[in-house]
């Protein structure tokens, strides 16, 4: 329904707009004023959960699918743009991807923020840049439901209080219905716009009585829903917002505990996602699909909710993502003590960091079963086949290796020794039969030694002893090329992969000079710091991984050297893989993460934790928001195709009528619509997009067929005989057999 989707645009525009930039505050114009019924006044009681995010969750309903709470738009805004959209906005290689935007989106070299702006003033009558002060209090947004069958019933609700900038966004609102209700008028079934009273507030029905939008102000609070009863209670609520029924998301079990575990911070900023419950829905969209049986596998796995939570507390900003309610009160507390990110960021030579404990035989029987799922009838990536392959190759058991190690592993990422290019790592495994681990690695080396003898080439590794130890190293490249033999490269990797066993554990390293520094070393920088003392035991005792990022100086890294790398091997393949310039900006501004996963059977749970005064938000915002924009331009290219089609289907039906009396008065129907046009009936037809043709006509009847006309974005056939039925196909042999276009 074009009503719908083009409100729902509307408002995502504004949104985008409103976190860029400014603007002069507008002059207070008196415009005609959608009723909005009786204020009402703030609440005096406060609920547990914390100053400015009473109203929103109070409002909005529980059992939602996804919720965004944002306590207050402007400070939101203000710190998107301080701590991320100010110190980008100048970066070079930002200007260049918004130039690629531009040539890519713009029409015929324009500015496409300009061609917005200018659309919206011509919808609403108001500059999009005097906006940005509409957005002065809370805001909320829930995903309720998907509908059956139709993605273009979906359930939503907004929530926006627009304090005192109330008049202007009534302007907005009142302006943009209008205008589309107007330009509707020459389509057959078009919106109408209609009012009615419910509990002393006028409620604004903007549709066609298939797919409508409700909208209503309550106080200086704007309310806006895709069904009718959702906007209901959500009035009922709004208007009693110190009598929080059991429909509110403030009586909500599982964001209740979400919102006790965010600690004694100010959230800013809310994002809540149900898997449960979407999968739930997303039965009821596509209950017939293949992946029935992938989806309810799915809904069994990810029983759980998902939490992005951004909070500020004296030190700045502090971001959290959480899956698992149950067991991070302790550890989601926002307390005095150091930052562990600051302490990890002292580590300058660490780029990431990894501490994992698990079963590695049953993890490595759970990711192949997750990739392949063939159980369920869906056909997806079956790792079976290759696995079998590599084991005959390499005459071993995947499983026997798998079973001689331990559950330890840690890992680290380092900057290169001597200012190289290409980061050193190494890492360690607890080994439950050493002995076992070092027969298969033999076996190994020894069957691909003996494939390159074969092939009339060399496999070398070297062998050395260091204190005792025996360590052992080959060229990683030729390794990779015995693993790969159908892809090749330019370029290639500076390792001699060195591992050896020490103390019950399998280390290897990039290189055998690092390789013996980690084998010099008493502690790991990290426990030196006392780090892991001080971060794992806050965590839950069933952790089973602490992972740590240096997230900057890795994507750094990653851009000068893998990603280079990764272009080369992809072009081998007959693909290209283009530039990313943004990586570097990305990298410039980006925060250190740290975070911890648990395992139980087939889930993984855990939370994200990042550094203060980070730009994670922001750029997740940006991505949100990004996604948002795509989908609403995306449902107004969809409601502009079925704006045409409705108006393919009235011509036809007029130039029906047409034929009818044309056959009147001539004693046959036209043959040409020049014909019909000499006569007087009707000028030549003329929708932007398709072309009309009279096919045949006598005097028992005729046929007239509107196609694409080439190049169009239109899909759609349709036809008409004498009957007056008009029919579509989405196939050219459009004909009287053809579906109905029941419009």
């Amino acid at each position: 329904m074009r009503t719908r989707l083009s409100v729902l645009a509307l408002f995502v525009v504004v949104l985008v707009i409103c976190g860029c930039g400014g603007g002069e505050k507008p002059q207070q114009e008196s415009p005609k004023p959608l009723d909005s019924g009786s204020e009402v006044p703030s609440p005096t009681a406060q609920t547990p959960m914390g100053e400015g995010f009473v109203e929103p969750e109070v409002v909005l309903p529980k059992g939602a699918i996804m919720v965004v709470l944002v306590s207050d738009c402007s400070k939101f805004v203000e710190m998107w743009n301080d701590s991320f959209v100010s110190k980008i906005a100048d970066e070079p290689d930002v200007k260049k991807v918004w130039e690629r935007i531009k040539q890519k989106m713009g029409k015929q070299g324009a500015d496409p923020l300009n061609q917005i702006s200018e659309r919206f003033q011509q919808i609403t009558g108001e500059k999009l840049e005097n906006l940005k002060d509409v957005f002065k209090g809370a805001f909320g947004f829930a995903l309720l439901g998907m509908g059956e069958r139709s993605p273009q019933s979906t359930k939503i609700l907004f929530f926006l209080d627009a304090k005192e900038r109330k008049a202007l966004l009534e302007k907005i609102i009142g302006n943009a219905t209008n205008k589309i209700v107007e330009e509707s008028k020459e389509m057959e079934g078009g919106p109408k716009h209609t009012i009615y009273e419910y509990e002393g507030c006028m409620i604004h029905k903007l549709g066609d009585g298939r797919e409508d939008t409700y909208g209503v102000f309550v106080g200086t609070k704007w309310l806006f829903s895709t069904d009718e009863q959702i906007l209901k209670d959500a009035v009922l609520r709004c208007k009693n917002l110190n009598k929080v029924d059991d429909g509110s998301l403030a009586r909500d079990e599982s964001y209740k505990k979400l919102r006790s575990q965010l600690g004694e911070g100010r959230v800013e900023a809310l994002f809540y996602f149900d898997y449960r419950r979407f999968f739930d829905e997303f039965d009821k969209v596509a209950p017939d699909l293949e992946t029935a049986e992938m989806i309810k596998k799915m809904k069994k796995d990810f029983d759980m909710s998902m939490a992005y939570a951004m909070m500020r507390i004296e030190s700045g900003i502090v971001e959290r993502q959480v899956m698992d309610w149950e067991r991070m009160n302790e550890f989601l507390t926002v307390t005095d003590r150091p930052s562990p990110t600051k302490m990890l960021a002292e580590s300058d030579d660490i780029l990431a960091y990894g501490c994992v404990g698990f079963n590695m035989k049953n993890y490595w029987k759970f990711s192949l079963e997750a990739f392949r799922m063939n159980q369920t009838g869906v056909r997806m990536l079956d790792l079976s086949e290759t696995v079998k392959e590599l084991e005959q190759r390499l005459g071993i058991s995947i499983d026997e290796l798998l079973g001689a190690l331990g559950e330890r592993m840690e890992f680290y990422v380092c900057k290169p020794s001597g200012g190289g290019a290409y980061p050193e790592f190494f890492f360690t495994i607890e080994l439950k039969d050493a002995k076992k681990l070092d027969s298969i690695v033999e076996s190994v080396l020894k069957r691909i030694k003996e494939e390159a003898e074969k092939e009339g080439q060399k496999f070398e590794f070297s062998r050395t002893d260091f204190k005792g130890l025996k360590l052992t190293s080959v060229d990683i490249n030729r390794l990779l090329k015995e693993f790969s033999r159908e892809i090749e490269t330019k370029e290639s990797f500076p390792y001699e992969l060195s591992w050896t066993v020490s103390e019950g554990k399998l280390v290897v390293a990039s290189s055998p000079q690092t390789l013996k520094g980690v084998l010099d070393s008493v502690k790991s920088p990290f426990e030196a710091k006392g780090i892991l003392k001080d971060v794992l035991p806050k965590c839950p005792q069933k952790i089973n991984g602490f992972y740590y990022m240096n997230t900057p100086a890795l994507i750094s890294y990653l851009y000068n050297t893998f990603i280079p790398l990764a272009k080369e091997t992809i072009k081998r393949i007959g693909l290209e893989m283009a530039d990313m310039p943004e990586a570097k900006v990305i990298a410039k501004h980006c925060p250190h993460i740290w975070s911890y996963t648990i395992v139980e059977g087939r889930l993984q749970k855990g939370a994200i934790f990042t550094s203060n005064n980070s730009a994670v938000t922001p750029s997740i915002v940006s991505m949100a928001v990004a996604i948002a924009l795509a989908y609403a331009i995306k449902n107004i290219e969809i409601a502009n195709e079925r704006a045409t089609e409705m108006s393919v289907v009235g011509t036809l039906k007029a130039l029906s009528a047409c034929q009818w009396a044309y056959q009147t008065k001539k004693g046959s129907f036209a043959k040409t619509f020049e014909e019909l046009e000499k006569e007087g009936f009707v000028n030549v037809p003329k929708v932007e997009g398709y072309e009309f043709v009279i096919l045949g006509a006598d005097k028992k009847g005729f046929s007239i067929v509107a196609n694409p006309k080439k190049g169009s974005p239109f899909k759609k056939y349709f036809f008409v005989n004498e009957t007056g039925v008009v029919r579509e196909s989405n196939t050219p042999d459009v004909g009287p057999n053809s579906y109905p276009a029941d419009r």
